[in-house]
């Protein structure tokens, strides 16, 4: 006989024999569900022959001289427990006659058929090849599942899983094993049956044996590993003891674990229920994850609408006028706590602003909308908004950093008078403004607008100053915040102040507003797709003789 030919031998023997014991073994809890003692003691003999078949098994085929070149002393030797099992089994089947137990005869009927299959095994080849040609076979051990002692106390995981198997009494001992642990089966005879049924619905755990007629085990795992929807369930592969190869192979290619095809049912329960473990525990990190991103996509979203929000709140850009205003702003990703407005006071006084609250994201957000608004409307008791001084301490004064969430913001507050060209101005922690001015030359001439004073929220006893300075037709003045000329550059180092300052006046167009040339500048010298920080640049331009 060829080595093919011993494989096939040694997979239909093994088939038939793990057929008897299993189907005893159910036997054996079923009867003693129903309590017929009369029963018990030979279902219990069959089980045993068949566990003696087991060891034939071993023996012949994995001996430690190899494969048994005596084919007729291995089919004599299992003639006995044969014959015992049948007529053991047929004698069991006329007791569940009797005691009205005829749902037990489909099984034993199973058992009696099995036992006839492996005696039929014998019968021709001991005419045709009264000898094996010995052949290397490497020793293998079968683990005795009778004489271990295992943990019985697993978790009691249960799922949906699917066996796919051709040969169907190995699929009805498998789903009746599992029925019994609470799992939920579907079964299948052929690999393109179960990729079929996987497209069309989801399982836990899959069971796949690697001889099937139409494909194979190999190209069912392929499939399903390849696939987006099906490649994280949980694959066991069920395997001959012959099979080690195969079953490495399919280990390699993605399978979590295998079972021989006489099984253990404590091992059984073990696997499936490491596997589904595993599969609960990824199917919850996924459940996380997708529920990160959805948490994600609505912070993402709500901070797009609060950034809408602020920006609709700022004041239009004036156009007409002895002072024109321009602004851009683009909130980070992240969203500051940047915000600026101007109005008149009153007919003589023009106040303008610039603020930056400590920190990002919607807290952030809304002091910053909340000092913009009180600023706005002039409604700090008890405050000269006249004086930059004052407006500083009253802002401190009421938002101090323990009653805000620790935050605390920075700001640049000016006031001009129209009628004198006198402007007084204060700031707290912000970057100084910028004036511009023009030579005879028209050469931009640059002053620093700082006062110096402390943020805002730290101290309500600090005194904060009031500076002034005088500004003439055509002046500008820059304010903004520190996320203008605070950016990474694209050889990957800061911005320096004095950079930003060569940009400013490389953007200057003596005609025309700065403030997008200026924008469009910083952001090539960054060349980055977002900004880290709020972007906030307020441009005014005095045209003092206009009226």
């Amino acid at each position: 006989m060829t080595q093919d030919s011993i494989a096939e031998l040694r997979h239909e023997v093994r088939t038939f024999v793990n057929h008897i014991t299993a189907y005893s073994e159910l036997l054996e809890d079923d009867i003693k569900d129903v309590q017929i003692p009369s029963m018990i003691p030979d279902i219990q003999r069959v089980h045993k022959e068949g566990v003696n078949l087991e060891q034939l098994l071993q023996d012949f085929f994995y001996g430690d001289d190899g494969v048994d070149p005596q084919l007729n002393r291995f089919a004599k030797s299992i003639h006995s427990p044969i014959y015992t099992i049948i007529g053991l089994t047929e004698g069991l089947i006329d007791i569940a006659h009797e005691t009205n137990t005829d749902f037990f005869v489909t099984d034993l009927n199973k058992i009696v058929q099995s036992a006839n299959s492996l005696l039929q095994l014998f019968i021709a080849p001991t005419n045709t090849a009264k000898e094996f040609v010995p052949i290397d076979v490497p020793q293998k051990v079968i683990p005795n599942f009778e004489s271990a002692t295992l943990a019985t106390d697993f978790p009691t995981i249960t799922g949906k899983i699917l066996i796919v198997d051709d040969n169907a009494l190995n699929r009805d001992i498998l789903s009746r094993h599992l029925e019994r642990q609470g799992h939920k089966v579907v079964s299948v005879e052929g690999g393109r049956e179960a990729l079929d049924l996987l497209h069309k619905s989801s399982v836990d755990l899959i069971l796949l044996d690697i001889m099937m007629p139409d494909i194979n085990g190999y190209q069912v795992l392929e499939e399903v590993k390849n696939s987006p929807k099906t490649r994280f369930i949980p694959v066991i592969m069920i395997s001959a003891l012959d099979e080690m190869e195969s079953v490495i192979r399919c280990i390699q290619m993605g399978a979590e674990d295998y079972l021989p095809k006489t099984f253990d049912p404590i091992l059984l329960k073990a696997r499936i229920g490491a596997c589904l473990e595993k599969k609960q525990l990824r199917d919850q990190e996924a459940m996380y994850i997708s529920a990160l991103i959805e948490s994600q996509e609505n912070l993402e979203s709500e901070l797009a609408e609060a950034a809408s929000y602020v920006t609709s709140l700022l004041p239009p850009p004036i156009t007409e006028g002895g002072i024109k205003t321009n602004w851009v702003f683009i909130p980070s990703t992240q969203l500051g706590g940047d915000s600026f407005g101007y109005h008149k006071l009153d007919k003589d006084h023009f106040a303008f602003y610039l603020l930056d609250v400590s920190g990002h994201g919607i807290g952030a957000a809304l002091l910053s909308v909340s000092v913009m608004n009180v600023l706005r409307t002039q409604s700090l008791p008890q405050t000269n908004f006249h004086e930059p001084s004052d407006v500083l301490r009253a802002l401190s004064n009421n938002f101090q950093m323990e009653k805000q969430n620790n935050m605390y913001f920075t700001v640049w507050y000016g006031v001009l008078n129209i009628k004198t060209n006198v402007m007084e101005y204060g700031s707290a922690g912000a970057p100084p403004a910028m004036l511009v001015s023009f030579n005879e030359g028209d050469e931009v001439q640059l002053e620093e607008l700082a006062s110096g004073d402390m943020i805002i929220g730290l101290d309500t006893e600090y005194k904060y100053k009031t500076c002034t300075t005088t500004v003439q037709p055509g002046d500008r003045i820059y304010l903004f915040s520190d996320g203008v000329f605070e950016i990474r550059q694209s050889n990957g180092k800061m911005l320096e102040f004095s950079d930003f300052k060569r940009i400013l006046v490389q953007s200057i167009s003596k005609g025309d507003t700065s403030v997008q040339p200026l924008y469009l500048n910083i952001k090539k010298t960054s060349e980055l797709e977002f900004f880290e920080d709020d972007f906030s640049l307020l441009e005014l331009i005095f045209d003092l003789n206009t009226p």
